[in-house]
C-alpha cells in the first residue's frame, strides 16, 4: 500500500522493527507477562524493567528508536484497518 510507505520501509528498517517486536513479544509471553502491556509500558515510559533480559530482549529494544517503533506500529495498524 503505497500511501503508507516511507523511507524506513524502503530500507528495510520497518521489517527490522517488526521482527524485533515479534521476538521480544515472544520472550515477554514466555516469561508469563502480557506482551501488549509490557511493550506499551516500555514505549510510554522508556523504563527497561518492562522488558525481560532473557534472549537479549531488553538489549534488542534498547537498540530501537522509540519514535520509529511507534511510527511502524501506527503504519501497520492503518494498513490492516484501511477499508
Amino acid at each position: 500500500m503505497s500511501g503508507y510507505t516511507n523511507q524506513a520501509e524502503k530500507t528495510g528498517e520497518g521489517k527490522d522493527i517488526r521482527n524485533t517486536l515479534l521476538a521480544v513479544a515472544d520472550t515477554i509471553e514466555n516469561t508469563g507477562s502480557d506482551p501488549v502491556c509490557a511493550l506499551a509500558g516500555y514505549l510510554l515510559s522508556e523504563d527497561p524493567s518492562y522488558i525481560p533480559v532473557q534472549n537479549g530482549a531488553r538489549r534488542q529494544m534498547a537498540h530501537l528508536d522509540r519514535d520509529m517503533v511507534l511510527t511502524e506500529l501506527i503504519r501497520a495498524y492503518l494498513r490492516e484497518n484501511q477499508g
